[in-house]
């Protein structure tokens, strides 16, 4: 019988793959398979939602596209790459504070990829809505220009994007239709996680 904590990571990751993915999603015996695979490898949840989130960035980054993210298959590379990451920092000594949380540059990347998904999303609505995603994209890009300078700590990053996020989510809440909000498909905006 699983413990209460295996089924917790199970049915985050089930959950937060449906989420990012759109739609709700009933995982196949091969997903089902896999994920097992991460959990008995020791790969923390963090780490799999990071490397899932990675995916679909990288994913909505490369333009519209007509096919979709349907399986746990295609996110395999990212979470073995954030597994190597997570590894490479506990070897390394990177005990201080989140040792998977990835570097600068990586939360740089990161952000790059949610201000674009901001302005293509920012064509999809009203005007109304579309000023708050360009605001929005306007700050990212300035968060950042900050983050690649390092003139700033992760912690600071990660606080000022996630506060961002849940700004825009409650101003667009105000102006869209759940589905419709649903529908942009937003990626998160912390560069270390949900």
């Amino acid at each position: 019988m699983s413990e209460p904590a295996d089924e917790q990571y199970f049915a985050r990751v089930e959950e937060h793959f449906g989420r990012r993915r759109g739609g709700p999603l009933v995982l196949s015996p091969k997903d089902w398979q896999l994920l097992e695979k991460w959990h008995e490898s020791g790969i923390p949840l963090r780490v799999v939602l990071r490397g899932i989130n990675q995916t679909f960035d990288r994913f909505a980054a490369s333009g519209p596209r007509p096919d979709r993210i349907n399986s746990l298959g295609y996110c395999e590379q990212e979470v073995q790459a954030a597994w190597q990451d997570y590894r490479g920092a506990q070897r390394s000594g990177n005990r201080g504070g989140d040792p998977a949380t990835p570097g600068l540059p990586a939360a740089s990347a990161h952000l790059r990829i949610v201000s674009a998904a901001c302005r293509s999303a920012a064509d999809d609505v009203d005007d109304a809505a579309a000023a708050h995603l360009i605001a929005a994209a306007d700050e990212l890009d300035e968060l950042e220009r900050t983050a690649a300078g390092g003139g700033v700590g992760a912690r600071s990053i990660d606080h000022s994007a996630s506060a961002l996020e849940s700004r825009l989510h409650a101003e667009l809440q105000e102006l869209l239709a759940p589905e419709t909000l649903a529908a942009l498909g937003l990626p998160p905006f912390s560069p270390y996680g949900p």
